[in-house]
C-alpha cells in the first residue's frame, strides 16, 4: 500500500483517523501497531511474521543486555549478528550468488527471495535501539506493545526517515495530540504528496520517454541527468514529508530527513542535508565505534571507506550502488585531505556547480543496472556515444517540461519556502493577533526603538521594564504557537537560564539565548525580532531535526564529553532547564498589560 495510492487516502487513513482519537489513551499504541501490521500485511503478507520474529528477538535481547551486565557484549553481538544474517538472507543472497557466478563461471541457481518491504529501515531501527540499551543511552523498553510499535510503525516504515528510539522513547508513553499538531501534520503530508503526484511522476515519466523512443541526443543525456537528481529528490523527500506529517498526526516528531542539500557547496556538506537519518546513523554506529578520526589519517580514511561502502550496499543489492558508494567515500576523503581548503577560496556558485555536477554524475551510476549502462549513460553527457546534439525529439520533450524542470529546480532551493515564511511572518508581525487582543504595533516600535538619550535618561534596567519576563515569555507564548512544533516550556525555559531575560544579552542586544555567531554576540533590531530568531532557530535546527527534549537539545547547545567519549548534554544545564520547566508547564493566555 502506498501513499498516494486510493486505497491509503480514502480508506485507510480516514479510518485510522477515527478510530486512533476515539480510542482512549491507554489503547493507542496498540491500534497503532495493529494499523501497522495491516499496512505491511497488504503488501507482504508472509513476511509480516519475520517482522514480527525480528521484534520478539530484539525484545527478548535488549531485556537481556539490560539484566546480565556482564555478559551483554555477547548477548548484543549475538543479536546483532542474528538481525544483520536476517537482512543479508532476505535483501543480499541473490546479489552473492550472481557475484560468485560471475567470477568464477558457476551456474548456481537464484533463490529469487522477494524483498520485505522496509526491512533495512526497520533493522537499523533495531540494531540502533540494541546497542542504545547497551551503550545506556535508553531504558530497555519492557512493554512489548511499545518496542513493537515503535519498529513497525507504518509512516516510515516504506522510505524512512530512520527514527532513532531515543527520539520518541517518550512519545510512545505520553504524547502530546493537538489541533496543531493534526494541521501540521495534514499540511506537512499534503506537501509530500504534492511533491510526489506532481513533481517526482512527471519527472520519472521525462526520464524514460526517450530512452523508450530510442532517440537520445547530447542534449537529452543532460536532461536525463537533471531531471532524474530532481526526480529522486522530490520523490524521496516526499515520502519523508508524508512520514513526518503521519507522525505528527498521531503525536510523533519524526527527524527531518532532507535540507536543501542541491544548495551545497562540498561534497560533505551534501551528506549533511541529503537523507540525514541515515548518514547520521553510520556516523554515529558504524564510523565512530571504529575510531572515526582520532586514531590517526589512514584508519580515518580506512573508516571512511568502510562506511561508505555499507552505504553503498544498504541502498540496494546491486555493484553500481556499491561503486556509488564507494566513489562518494574516496570524494569525502579527497574533500578531507585537500580539496576543501582550495575549495573555500573559490565562489560559492562555482562551489555548487561543483557539487551538483558530481552528484548528477553519481546518482546516473545509481540509476544504471549495472556498470556498462552507467558508462553510456555518462559518456552520452560529453557526446562519446556518436549521438547528435539535438533533435526535434529532444527539443519537443524540453519544451512540453520546460515547466515542471522550472519548478522543481526552484523547489529543491529554500526561495519559495523562505519567501512563503518572510510573507507569513512579517503579516504575523503587523498582525499579532491572539484570543482577540491587538499587539499595536506603532506602540511597539515606540517602545523598543528609544533613542540613546531616552535609555540613559531612564536608566538601562529601567527602560527596559516593558522587557520583563512576562512580556517576553508572551513573545515566546506566541512565536511557538506560529512554530508549533517547539515546545513552550523547553523555549522558555531555556530562555532564562540563558539570560534570565534581564541580563545584558538582552539589554544591549535583544539577544535572549546567546547565540553567536563568528565568535561575537548576535544583534537584533528588537527583542520581538530576536525572539522570533530564538523560536525560528530551535524550530529549524533542534525541534524539526528530533531534537525535541533538554538532552538531546543539549547536546548540541551546551555540550559536554562523558567518560567514553561520548558528547553528551552538561548535566548541570540540563538540570537547571528542567527545574526553570516547571514555571512554564501550562501556556498562559497572552497579556498585553505590559503596554499599559
Amino acid at each position: 500500500m502506498l501513499f498516494t495510492s486510493i486505497s491509503f487516502l480514502y480508506y485507510f487513513l480516514p479510518a485510522l483517523i477515527i478510530i486512533y482519537f476515539i480510542t482512549p489513551k491507554k489503547y493507542k499504541n496498540i491500534i497503532l501497531l495493529i494499523a501497522s501490521l495491516l499496512f505491511y500485511l497488504y503488501g507482504e503478507p508472509k513476511y509480516v511474521f519475520l517482522m514480527i520474529a525480528e521484534i520478539i528477538i530484539a525484545y527478548i535481547g535488549a531485556i537481556l543486555i539490560d539484566k546480565y551486565k556482564n555478559q551483554s557484549k555477547n548477548i548484543l553481538i549475538t543479536t546483532l549478528v542474528i538481525h544483520i544474517f536476517l537482512l543479508i538472507i532476505f535483501k543480499y543472497t541473490d546479489f552473492i550468488i550472481q557475484s560468485i557466478n560471475d567470477i568464477s563461471n558457476a551456474n548456481i541457481k537464484l533463490l529469487n527471495i522477494a524483498l520485505p518491504i522496509g526491512i533495512s529501515f526497520y533493522t537499523f531501527q533495531i540494531i540502533s535501539y540494541l546497542i542504545d540499551v547497551y551503550n545506556g543511552k535508553v531504558k530497555v523498553q519492557k512493554n512489548i506493545i511499545n518496542l513493537a510499535t515503535y519498529v513497525s510503525l507504518f509512516p516510515q516504515l516504506v522510505a524512512g526517515p530512520i527514527v532513532r528510539y531515543q527520539t520518541v522513547e517518550k512519545e510512545l508513553d505520553d504524547r502530546v495530540h493537538s489541533f496543531n499538531n493534526f494541521a501540521y501534520g495534514i499540511r506537512r503530508f499534503s506537501i509530500g504528496l504534492a511533491k510526489k503526484v506532481l513533481i517526482a511522476n512527471a519527472l520519472g515519466e521525462l526520464c524514460t520517454k526517450a530512452f523508450a523512443l530510442n532517440e537520445t541526443t547530447v542534449i537529452f543525456y543532460w536532461i536525463f541527468g537533471i531531471s532524474y537528481m530532481l526526480q529522486l529528490y522530490f520523490d524521496f523527500s516526499a515520502y519523508s514529508d508524508m512520514a513526518i506529517g503521519l507522525g505528527r498526526i498521531f503525536g510523533f516528531n519524526f527527524p527531518e530527513n532532507f535540507n536543501y542539500p542541491y544548495i551545497s557547496k562540498s561534497i560533505t556538506e551534501f551528506w549533511r542535508r541529503w537523507h540525514i537519518s541515515l548518514s547520521t546513523w553510520f556516523k554515529d554506529y558504524v564510523y565512530i565505534p571504529l575510531g572515526g578520526n582520532k586514531d590517526g589519517k589512514y584508519k580515518q580514511i580506512r573508516n571512511i571507506l568502510i562506511v561508505w561502502l555499507l552505504t553503498g550496499i544498504w541502498h540496494g543489492a546491486n555493484w553500481t550502488f556499491l561503486i556509488w558508494g564507494l566513489l562518494f567515500g574516496i570524494l569525502l576523503i579527497i574533500e578531507k585531505i585537500f580539496l576543501n581548503k582550495f575549495m573555500e577560496k573559490l565562489p560559492s556558485f562555482i562551489r555548487r556547480i561543483y557539487v551538483l555536477f558530481i552528484v548528477m554524475v553519481l546518482f546516473v551510476i545509481f540509476n544504471a543496472d549495472n556498470m556498462s549502462e552507467a558508462l553510456i549513460n555518462i559518456k552520452g553527457l560529453f557526446g562519446m556515444n556518436g549521438e547528435v546534439f539535438i533533435n526535434d525529439y529532444t527539443l519537443h520533450y524540453l519544451k512540453s517540461y520546460l515547466p515542471i524542470l522550472i519548478i522543481a529546480i526552484f523547489g529543491a532551493t529554500p526561495f519559495i519556502k523562505t519567501l512563503i515564511d518572510k510573507l507569513t511572518i512579517n503579516y504575523k508581525e503587523l498582525n499579532l493577533l491572539d484570543d482577540g487582543i491587538i499587539f499595536n504595533k506603532i506602540l511597539v516600535d515606540y517602545l523598543f526603538n528609544l533613542e540613546q538619550s531616552e535609555r540613559e535618561l531612564f536608566g538601562k534596567n529601567k527602560v527596559y521594564c516593558t522587557k520583563d519576563s512576562g512580556y517576553i515569555i508572551n513573545l515566546i507564548n506566541y512565536y511557538t504557537d506560529i512554530y508549533d512544533n517547539v515546545d513552550y516550556s523547553i523555549a522558555s525555559a531555556i530562555g532564562e537560564i540563558e539570560s534570565g531575560f534581564t541580563s545584558r544579552y538582552m539589554l544591549n542586544n535583544n539577544n535572549i539565548f546567546g547565540g553567536m555567531a563568528n565568535g561575537r554576540l548576535i544583534s537584533y533590531k528588537s527583542i520581538e525580532y530576536g525572539t522570533l530568531m530564538y523560536i525560528k532557530m530551535l524550530s529549524d535546527g533542534y525541534f524539526g531535526k528530533g531534537f525535541n527534549t533538554v538532552e538531546l537539545i543539549g547536546i548540541i547547545y551546551n555540550p559536554m564529553f562523558n567518560e567514553n567519549g561520548v558528547k553528551v548534554a552538561k548535566p548541570t544545564w540540563v538540570n537547571n532547564v528542567k527545574r526553570a520547566m516547571e514555571k512554564y508547564s501550562v501556556k498562559e493566555k497572552l497579556d498585553v498589560t505590559v503596554f499599559n
